[in-house]
């Protein structure tokens, strides 16, 4: 198995726990032994922070004994009890953190270091290392799971292997900004951290769903400013410009009535709570996690009790989103894209050979769903990622001898 497919902790049990629905309970399953929490104590000086923190991973966890050096992963932590364990800690320090801390150490004892030496403002377009070692070019990749902080990113990293560096894009950070920057200003500030990275090309980039509109924003802007772009990779793509019809037709009302865009952003992120599904889910699952409640998959199709609030709506990212890209027009770009689309989307994807204008197109279709880039299909996915890196480093190699 490749290393980050190899059990943290092997524990046996006669038979597995299940729900009323027949699947596998995995709250009820015993806990790994903790590795580092007997040691703890007597190897390491614990401070009022670290207590703190253990005493917020216990209860959001639902396990005990853990110790300042395990995994919150290790231990069944995933991207909706992140969220909660984060504003856990806003609450408790009066510090938000953005997911992406997690890339660079999932433990109680790097989380600690990072509060108490919290002291500059970061930068609204984050750009996190997931593996900055390596002595191959870094890839850049917006993972979009803005929801739940695209920690898939970590199995794609660990299996492009040791030698290839991988940053994310994290979710920009909106706190505070009452009217929402265009997806173009976004893309050139996420271009400003990445050149903090590496300040010149050639550059590799890559994108999931809606980030795959992002990183092709991304790419435009870096070639028309004179910088090479050597790989675009769009796995799954969302299509350009949903719900414009929508946005037109609340800024028109917004000019009759005399209502500026902020206002005009929450009429919008009203209207798809209530007609989209998936968005009602998240915002109403955010806000059960928010107030310490559980997980509850029958809820993708009810609202909540009450409406949620403008506050709530915009705190799900892929609301945002959908009304920047509203008002967003693809242009052309000229260099190579490797576009890999799952059979469940391909038929309705737009065609990026025409929108694109580029004669170096390649596409490839992998049997599954949108969501399994993430999870079972993430070996495929990897295969071709893998595959397209290779060919253009290679190539690069080559034309250096």
């Amino acid at each position: 198995l490749p290393a980050y497919m190899v059990p943290f902790a092997c524990v046996v049990v006669e038979t597995f726990p299940l729900t009323p629905n027949g699947k596998v309970d995995r709250r009820a399953l015993p806990a790994p032994p903790s590795e580092h929490a007997a040691k703890d104590t007597t190897t390491t000086r614990l401070l009022t922070v670290h207590h703190q923190l253990i005493r917020i991973w216990e209860e959001v966890l639902d396990r005990r004994p853990i110790g300042i050096k395990d995994d919150f992963f290790a231990l069944g932590g995933h991207s909706l009890l992140a969220i909660r364990l984060f504003d856990r800690i806003e609450r408790t320090f009066g510090k938000k953190l953005p997911l992406a801390v997690l890339y660079s150490g999932a433990t109680i004892e790097h989380l600690a270091n990072v509060l108490l030496g919290e002291k500059e403002k970061r930068p609204r377009a984050l750009v996190a290392a997931v593996q900055a070692a390596g002595s191959r070019r870094p890839f850049f990749f917006v993972h979009g799971n803005w929801y739940g902080g695209g920690f898939y990113s970590l199995q794609l990293s660990q299996g492009l292997g040791s030698d290839q560096p991988f940053y994310v894009l994290e979710s920009y950070q909106f706190d505070g900004l009452r009217v929402v920057p265009t997806l173009e200003t976004i893309a050139a500030e996420y271009i400003e951290s990445l050149r903090a990275v590496q300040p010149e090309g050639p550059y590799l980039l890559g994108g999931f769903c809606n980030g795959a509109i992002i990183a092709y924003e991304i790419a435009r802007q870096l070639r028309a400013s004179g910088q090479a772009v050597d790989l675009l990779v769009m796995l799954d793509p969302d299509n350009p410009a949903p719900h414009n019809f929508l946005r037109k037709a609340l800024q028109k009302l917004g000019g009759l009535v005399g209502i500026g865009q902020d206002k005009q952003l929450d009429w919008f992120l009203k209207y798809i709570y209530v007609r989209i599904p998936s968005y009602r889910w998240k915002v109403d699952e955010f806000a059960r996690l928010k107030n310490g409640g559980q997980l509850d998959s029958k809820a993708k199709n009810r609202l909540l009790p009450t409406f949620p609030s403008a506050e709530d709506l915009r705190k799900q990212w892929s609301g945002i989103y959908r009304w920047m890209a509203a008002a967003y027009t693809a242009g052309p770009y000229a260099g190579k894209i490797k576009i890999l689309w799952s059979s469940e989307n391909v038929a309705g994807g737009v065609d990026w050979r025409k929108l694109s204008g580029s004669t170096e197109v390649e596409i490839n279709v992998f049997s599954g769903t949108h969501m399994s880039v993430k999870d079972e299909n993430t070996l495929i996915v990897l295969e071709h990622l893998r595959r397209y890196l290779d060919e253009v480093q290679e190539a690069q190699a080559s034309v250096a001898r």
